[in-house]
Order: structure tokens, then sequence, then C-alpha cells
């Protein structure tokens, strides 16, 4: 050091040459990084959530984005100055230990350009809350003008908005007692049962033993074989007493809610977690329950299609209510080896029979004899499994055999995310019957499969406005299906125009593949996802409006309206409708509907597409404006104040019972251009409950009319108009 033992003297002598060089090699390095920062900074400017829009606006363009880019090169220019310094002095002979700075060469070192950089760097910061104070907010509607549109066409680009078809709904049409007959599959499927009764039901009457579950029931459409009489004209005259009109066998899509089986190995006794009832026979869910929509059974109790385990004819097997049903029906294979509570990994092929189903008093056992597990046959194999499940059980236990095999990643969240971690997934996978395979020689096939939507997001699409979302694009690029048997899972690419998964495709190419390719079995039951139609659907309460100055002034600002289910207020949930929309041929859809922020009147219903030929497909119908049409809300409150039915429901709500006001659906009819509500209503006790569909209260055209089916209450109200 040149200062030796100065610095105790209150003296500085200077630094080394080395020294000198070291400084200047960090100084240049560290502006070097600060001008790579300052150029990427221009490019943030597009997510910037400052000003009146997001993304950049008028002070970012004219101030910010200059500003970044002077900063930028001059940092720049220091840091290859800086660095210049350290190569000139490189290699040269160290100056003598009392030689000074100042005997350096005066290459020049100056201050200056630091005290540029600081003073741009401080004007820019007062500067640009200047300019937007001074410049922009007295004329910020003509000044922001250009930025609104970027920011509307580009957030209705990151969330698919702009490819909504808008149309109008005038919802001043009538519809008449012919129209009963004429949308009879509409009615038939219009859903009187909520996922939550239903559940509650099937936890009291399906679950069997405490170990099965019902984690959840979703809504789907099968095509449901029907007896149903001839036309005179097709059977060449008409029927009568004597010579009845032959039946014909045709299949009808019908709306129903699934529920899977499931075995949930933490629900089992606590005297019975032991390690061979965890890993050899508790090992499979069994079956699942599907309801029709519409249908009540007697006492008001849901209605099945599928239930119970074991019928007359056959043991094991899933009971139908009809032979039509069962042919309808894929049921041959219904064992849940991977679901969303299987939790453990498990052993099957082992000297210990795996419980397979209870049967009376007993219980029936099964051998496993899929190809979804991983043969354990070696030493080897088992110390390497033992030491990764960290079960040293493996390696002491008598009960395997050479055939064992082990099945690990069976909670299918799990396992699809140790697959493809960099897709986001859809928060509701759905079970679907359905065969798909031949019989493969001494292997059996699944009847069960899941299905789950994936997406590509990003938090970095320009001038998108992502709200309250973790990202501001997003697309429902991959339909994924796991088989519930055997465990395989098949990535399908929907969406072949997203760059994102077409990147991935490019990375993992055998991975992915065809949309095409999908089973049609499967590609028959999918479905518009909610959480993708949720994130659009909230996006387009704000950017249906696509006026700047309407934008800038949220003049037509929509929110989604409340509904009082049981007795507490939540917004309007998308739910699925199974009706026409265009054709005469039923589609599967899903809805939303709006009103404006200030008052509750239906103003807007936005409907997606979910068959597979219209998959997709969003349609955006707009109410008038300047005529009443009643919201959830509004309907809601008719319901509670008309007399008769609130005297009905305060005599319910005593003695240990209570009512419970399901969902309020509002229900379109694009050729008649009109509407119509209807709300169920469940009564349940307080303790042990067992909901029950008490009544249907439908709303049409001013009437009010509560009955204990829906033909009744529609009968009723088509009848006055006669």
């Amino acid at each position: 050091l040149l200062s030796a033992k100065s610095l105790s003297q209150g003296k500085f002598p200077g630094f080394s040459r080395p020294q000198l060089r070291h400084l200047y090699l960090l100084g240049g390095l560290m502006m070097g990084v600060i001008a790579l920062r300052q150029w990427l900074a221009r490019y943030q400017l597009l997510s910037s959530p400052s000003g009146v829009v997001y993304g950049a606006g008028y002070t970012d363009v004219h101030v910010e984005l200059p500003l970044n880019t002077i900063l930028a090169i001059l940092a720049a220019i220091i840091s290859v100055w800086l660095l210049l310094k350290v190569a000139m002095g490189w290699g040269k002979e160290p100056l003598a230990k009392s030689r000074r700075l100042s005997m350096l060469p005066r290459l020049p070192f100056s201050p200056l350009p630091f005290a540029v950089y600081l003073f741009i760097l401080l004007g820019g910061l007062l500067g640009a809350p200047t300019i937007q104070r001074i410049v922009v907010e007295p004329n910020e509607l003509a000044r922001e003008t250009p930025y609104i549109d970027d920011s509307i066409a580009y957030t209705r680009a990151a969330f698919k908005l702009d490819a909504i078809q808008s149309a109008t709904f005038d919802a001043s049409g009538q519809l008449s007692a012919a129209d009963l007959q004429q949308h009879r599959l509409t009615f038939d499927n219009i859903r009187l049962w909520d996922t939550r009764p239903l559940l509650q039901t099937n936890r009291q009457l399906q679950q069997i033993r405490l170990y099965y579950k019902f984690l959840d029931a979703n809504i789907d459409r099968y095509s449901i074989l029907s007896q149903n009489e001839r036309s005179p004209e097709e059977a060449g005259g008409r029927g009568n007493a004597y010579n009845p009109l032959p039946l014909v066998e045709e299949a009808v899509k019908r709306q129903v809610l699934i529920a899977a089986r499931e075995l949930d190995y933490s629900a089992v006794p606590e005297q019975a977690k032991t390690w061979v009832n965890e890993h050899l026979i508790y090992t499979h869910g069994y079956g699942f329950t599907m309801s029709p929509v519409n249908q009540v059974d007697q006492g008001g109790l849901p209605y099945y299609f599928v239930k119970n385990i074991g019928t007359a004819e056959a043991e094991g097997e899933l009971q139908t209510s009809s032979s039509l049903i069962r042919n309808s029906i894929p049921l041959s294979n219904p064992r849940i080896y991977f679901g969303e509570l299987t939790d453990t990994y498990i052993m099957t092929d082992t000297k210990v029979k795996e419980l397979d189903y209870p049967r009376g008093e007993d219980n029936a056992y099964n051998t496993y004899e899929g190809r979804g597990g991983i043969p354990l046959g070696s030493w080897g194999r088992r110390l390497l499994f033992a030491q990764y499940l960290k079960d040293w059980q493996m390696l002491f236990t008598q009960n395997f055999t050479p055939d064992t095999q082990v099945l690990i990643r069976r909670n299918i969240n799990h396992r699809l995310r140790e697959i493809a971690p960099f897709l986001q997934y859809d928060r509701d996978p759905y079970l679907v019957a359905a065969e798909i395979e031949p019989p493969i020689p001494g292997k059996q096939v699944s009847s069960l499969y899941w299905i789950m939507d994936a997406y590509t997001s990003s938090d970095r699409y320009p001038y998108s406005d992502p709200g309250n979302w973790p990202f501001n694009y997003i697309r429902n690029s991959v339909k994924i299906t796991i088989d519930a048997y055997n465990g395989d899972v098949n990535f399908y690419v929907i969406d072949q125009d997203d760059p994102i998964i077409q990147t991935w495709t490019q990375i993992f190419p055998e991975l992915f593949k065809p949309f095409e390719a999908m089973p049609p079995a499967l590609k028959a039951h999918i479905r518009y996802p909610r959480d993708m139609f949720g994130a659009q659907s909230e996006r387009l309460l704000t950017y249906h409006m696509t006026n700047p100055q309407v934008f800038y002034n949220r003049e037509d600002l929509w929110r989604i309206p409340q509904e009082i289910y049981g007795e507490k207020e939540q917004p309007v949930e998308p739910y699925y409708l199974l009706m026409s929309v265009d054709n005469p041929s039923q589609e599967f859809i899903l809805v939303h509907v709006y009103t404006p922020v200030s008052r509750n009147n239906l103003i807007a219903g936005l409907f997606a597409r979910s068959d597979a030929e219209n998959y997709g497909k969003m349609l955006l119908y707009t109410l008038p404006k300047q005529r009443l049409i009643y919201g959830p809300e509004q309907i809601e409150a008719l319901i509670n104040q008309d007399p008769a039915i609130s005297e009905q429901l305060s005599l319910w709500n005593q003695q240990g019972s209570r009512v419970i006001q399901g969902n309020l659906l509002v229900i379109p009819f694009f050729k008649e251009q009109s509407l119509l509500y209807v709300e169920p209503l469940y009564l349940e006790a307080e303790h042990n409950s067992l909901p029950t569909l008490a009544r249907v209260t439908v709303v049409y055209d001013n009437q009010i009319v509560m009955a204990k089916t829906l033909n009744e209450a529609l009968q009723t109200i088509f009848a006055r108009q006669q």
C-alpha cells in the first residue's frame, strides 16, 4: 500500500497502480450492468402499471423512453472508458512505491461523465411527474388516446377477447306452450341439482364405507339411449290400444353430474393404519355415481343413472337404472388407481390381495392387472425404491413376489406437475366414462379417464392489463387425459396458434400430440374450462368497451351479479347448459351473465361453446339498455317477496330444518329472443343433512310460480297464457 501507516496520521497518499486498475475494472463492469439495466428498462415500460392505462403512456413514451435510452448509452460510454483505462495500463511495470496518483499518465479521468449521468437521472425523476402533471393531465384524453387504443387491443388479444362474436339479444320475444315441446331437450336438461347438495347426498347414501369419498361432482353430457314412439308418418299409420306405435331406441344427449368414488386412506380408522393396509390392501377407489341434472327420485332425493356397487345380475358391477343406461355408459372396469385422492404409493401383485369393494358383511378382493406399475423383481430395485421413498420396510417384507410392482405419483395433480411443470393446470379435473382401447389379452383396460385442461401463460405481454390475475396472457393450449386404471397420460395440443405451446412442442416433440389424435370417445366430453372462462369473463367487464373515450370515462362498466345461495350472498358463477344456439342440435355451452356497475338489470351474457366442431367459439349477447330486463338480484328479490313463496319459506325454516336457495339460472332462447329464470329450492335438516329438492321456482314474463317439479311450474305458467 502507498498509504503505509499514514492514515493514522490523517494522510492519504493515494492508490497503487494495481489497486487503481482493480477499481477501474469494478467500476467499468458496474456501469456496464447499469447500462444493460437501463436498456432493458425501456421494454419494461410496456408493462408499466402507472398512468391511465396498463403499459406505456404518453409520459412513458415521451420522457421515460428517451431518458432510459440516453442513460443506457451514457452508462455504456463510461463503462467502455473505464475498461479502456484498465487495458491501457495492463502489463506495464508498477510504479515505485513513492509515486503518487498524481504521477500517473493523465489519461483523462474526470468526474464529469458521472455528474452528467446523475444530473440526467435526477432530471428524469423530477421531470416525468412534472410532465405528467403539467402537460398530460390537463389534456389526458387527447394525449393518452393512442395508448388507450393499444391497451384495449392488446388486452383483448392476450385474453382472446377479440375472438368473441358480438350480437344483440332483444329479449322481447314470447315463448308459447308449443315451444315447450320444440325445446323439450333444453327443458329436460335444465340443471336443478347443484353440486353441493348432490355431494352431501352422495356422502350420506353412496360412500358405502368410511374409506370412500366423493371429493367433487362435475357437469358433463352423455348420449343416453332412450325408447321413444315412432311418429305416425314413420310407422305408416296411427297407433291405438290394440296396435301401439313401435318403440325405437335413439341416443339423446343428457346433462349429468358425475362423481368419482375414490379411496381416501386418511379416513381409515387409526387402528387400521398399518403399513400393509396403506401400501398393499387399500389401493384403489371403485366406480362413480351419475345423476341427471333435472330428475328427482322419491322423497326429493337425486335420481341415479349409476349408483352403488353390486347388482342383482353380478357382484362388483355398478348398479344402473335400466338396461338402456347399462348399454350407454361404459362400466367394464371402474377401478380408480389414479385420482385426486390417491396420495399413497402402493405395491401390487403381492401375496396380499387388494381390497376391491365391499360385499355385504365381507369384502371382495382383487389383484391389479394394469400396466401402470414399475417392477420390483430385483433386490437392487427394492433397495433403490426403499431409499427413494424412505420406506425401509420394503426390504424386509415377506409379501413381495417376483411380479410385484410399485405404483407411485398416483395423484393426478402431482403426476402432471412432475411431467410438465412448465404448464399451468386447471383446478377442476373431471371423470369420464368411456371405452377407447381394444381388449388386451391378459390385461385389463380402463373404462374411466380423467380429463384436465392446461394453460400456457405469461406476464410479459405488452400493454395487456392483468387486473388481479398473475398473468396477462393465457391460452387453453392443451387437453390432458389420464387413464384412471393404468395412469397413462396424454397431452393433446388444442390451440396450435399459441406461440408458447409451439415452442414447448419443439422442445418436447414426443410429449405433445395433435388434438386430432384424441380418441373420439374422449373428444366427445371436452368442455370449455371454467378457470379460463373466469379470467376472460372478468377482463370482459372492462374490456368490452372498445371506444377509447367510453373506456376512459368508464361509462359502461359491467359487474358480475350477486345471488343468494343458502343464506349467503355470492357472485353468480359460470354454469353449463345443454341447449341449441344457432342450429337445432343441442350444444354444451358455458354461460355467465352481467349487470351494469350501478344497476341490477341484466345487460349481457357470455357463452362459450364446448362441442368439438365449435370448441372455443365465444358469443357475447348484449341486451337493450333502454328497457328493463331483470337481473339475478332483481329476480331473487321478486321470488323472496312473493307472499305465497315467502310464507312457505318461513314455514320450512322452522323446527330444525332450513331452505337452501340454489343457483339461479338465466336461460336464453335465442330463436325466440326470450329469457326464462329457474331456481331450485332444497330442504335440509340442521343436523345430519340430507338435502332434498323441495320445489322449483320459475320466473317468466313477470309471472312467478313455485311447484314441486319443473314441468308443473312450466305448465302452470304457459297455461295462463292460453
